[in-house]
């Protein structure tokens, strides 16, 4: 379990037909080491806007009828608050139709994960007056999850292209190794001054072989002087987007709103560079 897991929900709600509600996306994972074998289940979920056909899934996720007897993940848009505080209006009337939700977490004996990033990880409305919230997505587990995999981290990533934000599961905490190797990035070829810094650093009495240090390290410097690293600027981004969203959290005046959209966009141009990478 060495990479994290990242579930992201799509614009818009989910179908209200009912086929996404009995499909639930199990994993067995098996790990034999010590005359030891470890089995851990994973869960992933996208609940109904319906509230009935909610309750299916809440009656059919039971650990008995689903045959769990592991250490069980379960996690994704479950399209339901825990606790009024969950939602930008805690006094919506509608809250309690999240009660059968809360029963089934009860019943179950799960255990919420918490999670670090802006509390609502659904968002809707442009303006002030239009604009909602809630935290509709989420990671559970058992307590025998805690005794296996003691380490689980939960984030709430900054939602770009979507209302909803991606959720990173993180199942090891060992940090990046990074390398010094050099990587050349496409989407340099876009900048205008791309062209005049091969012809003006290119030796036309050298192979290429022979040119290539030179120019991966005229590269390099060009990259932090005048294009800017593109993971550094949309992490600086995202970064940027993650406050804006936690502040969204509390207060949302139009100028935030705004100011949300602009740096969305700016992340939006980024990534593409970053595909042409």
């Amino acid at each position: 379990m060495e990479d994290p897991t990242i579930f992201h929900e799509h614009n818009g709600d989910p179908p209200d037909d009912g086929q996404c509600d009995g499909q639930e996306m199990m994993e067995q994972r098996g790990e034999e080491g010590n005359n030891r074998q470890s089995l851990e289940f994973l869960n992933g979920v996208r609940g109904s806007p319906s509230p009935h056909l909610r309750r299916r899934i809440w009656n059919a996720l039971s650990r008995i009828k689903v045959q769990i007897n592991f250490p069980w993940l379960i996690a994704g848009d479950f399209n339901a608050i825990a606790n009024n505080e969950e939602c930008s209006n805690p006094n919506n009337p509608g809250n309690h139709r999240n009660a059968d939700f809360k029963n089934w977490i009860f019943n179950e004996a799960l255990f919420d994960l918490g999670f670090s990033g802006p509390k609502f990880t659904w968002r809707r409305g442009k303006e002030e007056g239009t604009f909602k919230g809630a935290r509709l997505d989420r990671v559970l587990c058992s307590l025998d999850w805690l005794d296996v995999v003691k380490t689980t981290k939960v984030s709430h990533l900054p939602a770009v292209g979507s209302d909803h934000c991606p959720l990173l599961i993180d199942l090891d905490t060992k940090e990046n190794r990074h390398t010094n190797s050099f990587l050349f990035q496409g989407a340099w070829m876009n900048h205008h001054s791309f062209i005049q810094l091969v012809s003006n650093n290119w030796n036309g009495d050298l192979s290429v072989w022979q040119n290539k240090d030179a120019m991966a390290a005229k590269f390099k410097q060009w990259n932090i002087t005048m294009f800017g690293n593109i993971h550094h600027r949309k992490n600086r981004l995202l970064h940027r987007l993650e406050g804006i969203q936690k502040l969204l959290d509390h207060a949302r005046h139009a100028g935030i709103i705004k100011l949300e959209r602009k740096i969305r966009q700016e992340i939006e141009d980024t990534l593409q560079q970053e595909e042409i990478f």
